[in-house]
């Protein structure tokens, strides 16, 4: 039986922009960096949620980034060892 990769993400949510990361864990405990979006970040101000709805529109902006493809989100194969 074939297994299944093991993916994790991680979200970067600063003042100016939103990074949503995937990366896929291998055998070895590596982890190859399989997707990247991101988004303009809104509903924040000095660090502080202002807005949640803005804030949560901006996250699901950078997510839907990567996954439509967009024009920053080619794929790159980088690899960190955790």
């Amino acid at each position: 039986m074939e297994q299944q990769g093991k993916y994790i993400s991680a979200l970067d949510i600063g003042t100016s922009k939103v990074i949503a990361l995937i990366g896929e864990v291998q055998d070895d405990n590596e982890i190859h960096i399989v997707g990247l979006g991101q988004a303009p970040s809104r509903g924040l101000k000095a660090g502080m949620v202002t807005n949640i709805d803005a804030t949560a529109q901006a996250i699901q902006q950078a997510v839907k980034s990567r996954i439509d493809g967009g024009h920053q989100n080619q794929p790159r194969y980088d690899r960190y060892r955790g």
